[in-house]
């Protein structure tokens, strides 16, 4: 099956402020947080160690990439 033209990739499923809104999601397991974005537990993992969306700050940085 191909992704076809116009097909964003994965991470675009989420908004720079669903990032910084994970990054700060402390309390709950990575299962739970995905399951509420919509999103694998691999991808909850990428976000919150920055292995992925790294141009988004934390939601408490003033320099915030966007």
């Amino acid at each position: 099956m191909s992704k076809g033209i116009g097909k964003l990739p994965k991470n675009y499923k989420l908004t720079p402020e669903q990032v910084q809104a994970i990054r700060c999601d402390k309390r709950r397991p990575y299962k739970v947080i995905a399951y509420d974005y919509g999103v694998g537990i691999s991808c909850i993992w990428d976000i919150i160690n920055r292995k992925s969306w790294t141009n988004v700050g934390d939601a408490n940085d003033d320099n915030n990439a966007t």
